[in-house]
């Protein structure tokens, strides 16, 4: 019979349905402790429940009834019998709850939030609730410092509010830890690809991540990420060597005067690339032309030969693929293939080298092979003095004297050190024959092939293959270029597979893309155009009766034209 002392059974004993049984009873005493019994007794997933307590909490905290003292990160209480430790506990566990099952809209996630981050200098653990619910109501900055608080930063859910809260490019990091590559690669193409270091360590690993190895492979170099490169490549060639991805390689080793790996690629994928003997012999001979231009010398070579054999490597190459080849004089120069001799340090296959042109009915070829072949033969006397061997090194001072003496050279005024390698090729010849291969052609294709009208272009390399694809589109490749003539659609492409660059050229409406920029005819026919970065420049003739395009690629001997109608 006495109703105060059985609330108080009740609510030391938390029996809350009870306790609302009695609130029933007695609506108006106990008032203030009535909303708190009333949510414990709820359903879990009660929103209104929920609601009505979070107000009642505001309430409480406005009214000075709950007082937090940040400071000394306590509660102060109107009664120290309260049961706000477990209600509190409660809330925050049906909050929790919400997270899965509830959809709030972000001013509600963002007023629990704000609540739960109030309550938190006496109960800490809701740091990090506190950010669920701000990350809700996406308000990542407060999330972020609410996880970073409670140090729960080791969720996807951090990684992201930490991405978004920082932005493009500084919150590229915390993308990549959760494995947003695509998102990554749609802010960097919408940046305008730029290649900001900060940008492509995680546009590369993106791109590798979703399997676009070629495209990882390209800005791996641009990173300068030799390891990564050499993984790519090794990825792209599993089923067949790409030509394209070989040729990009080896210039990136070039450029890194990485030649004992550049070597290594050209002796295990040359053989098996399916590519005409043409471009296998292009690609092995400019092999020879990059050592010839290079910065190496015979003591980066030797310091290393202990250890991976790098001079037999090089002997080796030197011996069976460009020596004992009749071929090379069509790709290189004399003096290149003896300058790269000398880079190498390969003294006996060099003098023997010089020994071909010592007599050359050229003059200028006679007079380089005697100077150098004077050279070379005082650095084997410079190694026999070094080996202790005073005899060779005197029949060799000997023949030095004698050879000059007959050739009027003054072999003190003759510098050991080979000179720069000339950087012009010789002139290939070219061939006035079209030749069409389909690359999978259908017997429909087969048969109509016959009505096609084949491109007519003059001045290509001997040997360059004109593929037909479909649709009246036509390719080549001559050097590091790949043309491509789509007749349809009156343009051509050119794509330069070292940067992956494209300059696409429009001889409808006579204008050349490069880019995002547009050129076109002001007034006139013709255009012309040159980008020094791919090593080429031409010529559009935007004639209606007979529009043509000339090239002029570095290191053709003769230019490129293309009748396009």
């Amino acid at each position: 019979g006495n109703q105060e002392q059985a609330w108080e059974c009740f609510w030391y004993g938390m029996c809350w349905e009870e306790l609302v049984a009695w609130y029933n009873l007695y609506p108006d005493s106990k008032i203030g402790k009535r909303p708190l019994v009333i949510f414990m007794a709820a359903p879990s997933q009660d929103w209104e429940a929920i609601k009505h307590f979070t107000s009642f909490i505001r309430e409480q905290l406005k009214n000075g009834k709950l007082k937090v003292d940040v400071e000394q990160q306590k509660i102060q209480l109107s009664c120290p019998q309260d049961r706000w430790q477990e209600a509190v506990e409660e809330y925050a566990k049906r909050i929790e709850e919400l997270l899965n099952f509830q959809d709030l809209n972000s001013e509600q996630w963002q007023q629990l939030g704000e609540l739960l981050e109030t309550l938190k200098s006496r109960w800490s653990w809701l740091n990090s609730l506190a950010g669920k619910c701000f990350y809700r109501a996406q308000k990542y900055e407060q999330a972020v410092r609410n996880w970073e608080d409670s140090d729960a930063i080791q969720t996807q859910d951090y990684n992201k509010a930490k991405a978004l809260s920082l932005g493009i490019p500084e919150g590229l990091e915390y993308l990549t830890k959760v494995g947003e590559y695509k998102i990554i690669i749609t802010e960097w193409e919408q940046t305008g690809k730029p290649r900001d270091h900060h940008w492509l360590k995680y546009v590369a690993l993106a791109l590798e991540n979703l399997h676009q190895y070629q495209k990882a492979f390209v800005v791996y170099i641009w990173l300068d990420e030799l390891i990564k490169v050499k993984e790519c490549f090794e990825r792209l060639n599993q089923e067949a060597v790409q030509v394209k991805i070989l040729t990009i390689f080896l210039q990136y080793l070039y450029r890194k005067q990485s030649f004992k790996e550049a070597l290594e690629i050209i002796e295990k994928y040359l053989p098996i690339v399916i590519v005409s003997d043409t471009q296998k012999a292009i690609l092995k001979f400019d092999f020879v032309y990059q050592l010839a231009c290079s910065e190496l010398i015979p003591e980066d070579v030797g310091t290393q030969q202990k250890e991976n054999n790098e001079v037999e490597l090089y002997e080796k190459f030197f011996k069976e693929q460009v020596l004992s080849t009749s071929d090379w004089h069509q790709y290189l120069l004399m003096p290149q293939v003896g300058i790269a001799l000398e880079k190498i340090g390969l003294l006996v296959e060099t003098i023997e080298f010089y020994d071909r042109f010592v007599s050359s009915p050229d003059p200028e070829l006679q007079q380089f092979a005697r100077e150098r072949w004077i050279a070379t033969r005082k650095k084997q006397e410079n190694y026999a003095k070094e080996q202790g061997h005073t005899l060779q090194a005197s029949r060799i001072r000997s023949e030095i004297l004698n050879k000059a003496r007959s050739w009027l050279i003054n072999q003190q005024l003759v510098p050991i050190e080979p000179p720069s390698a000339p950087r012009e090729r010789p002139k290939l010849q070219v061939t006035t024959e079209t030749i069409i291969s389909s690359r999978t052609p259908t017997s429909k294709v087969q048969k109509s092939s016959t009505n096609i009208t084949k491109p007519v272009i003059v001045g290509l390399p001997q040997g360059t293959k004109i593929e037909y694809l479909e649709n009246e589109v036509f390719q080549f490749m001559v050097r590091h270029l790949v043309i491509r003539i789509v007749k349809q659609a009156q343009q051509v492409l050119i794509i330069d597979t070292l940067n992956n660059r494209e300059v696409r050229l429009d001889w409808a409406q006579c204008k050349v893309h490069i880019g995002e920029a547009t050129v076109e005819a002001d007034g006139g026919s013709r255009l012309s155009f040159a980008l020094s970065s791919s090593a080429f420049s031409g010529n559009l003739v935007c004639d209606d009766k007979q529009p043509r395009l000339q090239l002029d690629v570095q290191g053709l001997s003769q230019k490129i034209n293309l009748i396009l109608n």
